[in-house]
């Protein structure tokens, strides 16, 4: 974790609007259990919206899924306990 409150990033220009409003990477599909939203490398590890590796239009679907897959690793990560 301290590796990244550390990291220096540096901003070398802004783009135009088509590409402010899209999000792109995360973690694979293929590492998360879908059901539980948990890691398949990382025990105790859940993920959820943008974190994940999903594209789509800005609005009602990445909210949704932000939505959806932040309940389902909380209801997870909660009975995981």
């Amino acid at each position: 974790m301290s590796l990244f409150k550390a990291m220096t990033l540096e901003v070398t220009g802004v783009g135009d609007f088509k590409r402010a409003i899209v999000t792109s990477g995360g973690v694979g599909l293929t590492d998360i259990d879908m059901r539980t939203m948990r890691s398949k490398k990382i025990d105790n590890l859940y993920f959820a919206g943008e974190m994940i590796d999903l594209d789509g239009p800005t609005g009602g679907f990445n909210l949704q899924v932000c939505w959806s897959t932040g309940y389902l690793a909380g209801v997870s990560a909660a009975a995981a306990r």
